[in-house]
């Protein structure tokens, strides 16, 4: 009975933290509207969020509701109204990464904000963040999943801390590029070879001559130049957006 006292007195308090903007110094950075989680599960990950926010100066938050259509259009336009609303964020750009959890339609939304957030959480950032807290959602262990989420964010910011950021692996566009380069040459070899199927040597010199008669010219190839074509490929650092939104189920 107490334990259930103090997970509806948590709630409550986190229902109304949701509507009030929160202040960067001791600001929380897991809230928990839908009272899923246990005290003590959500004092570890609130020590954690903290610990990470602080260490790298990007805050880490994270929030589980009943639904999010209580907050926004859908559960991107929820995450982005709350990250603004209760000014989320470290420093003047606001940087940071916000995971918010709907659990009546079971979809989530993972919000990045600020320049040096979106440096730490590039796309293939964000997608071994979604990796690593899928799997316990899907088995319903919302304090695992929030627990493998801050761990994951963690990696990312230690990662670009060192100068090294989560980047897509070039192996994989190389592969492409080479199989298309395949592929085409293939289908240019195979229209050789029909053209070059339907030539036949003459039987007789009436196929060689022409109505005007016959005329031999000499032809000749000269080298002139090699034109190469140059396309400059931008990477993740070069992008302006400072903010970025996904959305899925779990």
């Amino acid at each position: 009975m107490k334990k259930r006292i103090a997970a509806l007195i948590s709630a409550v308090f986190v229902l109304l933290a949701l509507c009030i903007p929160v202040a960067a110094d001791g600001a929380s950075y897991i809230f928990d509207v839908s009272g899923a989680l246990s005290a003590e599960d959500w004092a570890t990950l609130e020590a954690q969020a903290q610990d990470l926010s602080d260490r790298y100066g990007c805050g880490v938050y994270a929030a589980i509701v009943d639904d999010s259509d209580e907050y926004g259009s859908d559960v991107s336009d929820a995450s982005e109204r709350i990250y603004a609303d209760n000014g989320f964020g470290l420093g003047e750009a606001h940087n940071g990464i916000f995971l918010l959890l709907s659990l009546s339609d079971r979809n989530y939304a993972l919000h990045v904000d600020g320049h040096d957030a979106m440096t730490a959480f590039s796309s293939a950032a964000q997608d071994m963040v979604e990796e690593s807290f899928l799997p316990a959602l899907g088995d319903d262990d919302w304090a695992g999943g929030l627990a493998d989420y801050l761990t994951a964010c963690g990696e990312c910011l230690e990662r670009a801390a060192s100068g090294d950021p989560i980047r897509e692996s070039p192996v994989k566009a190389i592969l492409i590029a080479i199989g298309a380069s395949c592929a085409v040459a293939l289908v240019v070899c195979l229209i050789l070879k029909s053209k070059m199927n339907s030539v036949h040597k003459g039987t007789s010199a009436l196929e060689y001559v022409v109505d005007d008669g016959l005329t031999l010219t000499e032809q000749y190839d000269h080298y002139t130049h090699t034109t190469e074509t140059v396309r400059v490929i931008e990477s993740d650092s070069d992008s302006s957006s400072d903010s970025s939104t996904r959305s899925g189920s779990f």
